[in-house]
């Protein structure tokens, strides 16, 4: 059951980071490259 979870919180996390790389993506073009708009974002994030 443990290692079941584990496994599960593994794969979560995975698709977290995802979607994290994603957004920061979308942050990066919606402001046209802009440098201190893309630390806020990477900031909010907590990278």
């Amino acid at each position: 059951m443990r290692q079941v979870e584990k496994k599960k919180k593994k794969k979560k996390k995975k698709k977290r980071r995802e979607k994290r790389i994603g957004k920061l993506l979308l942050a990066i073009s919606r402001s046209k490259f802009d440098p201190l708009r893309v630390e806020k974002e990477r900031k909010k994030n907590g990278t």
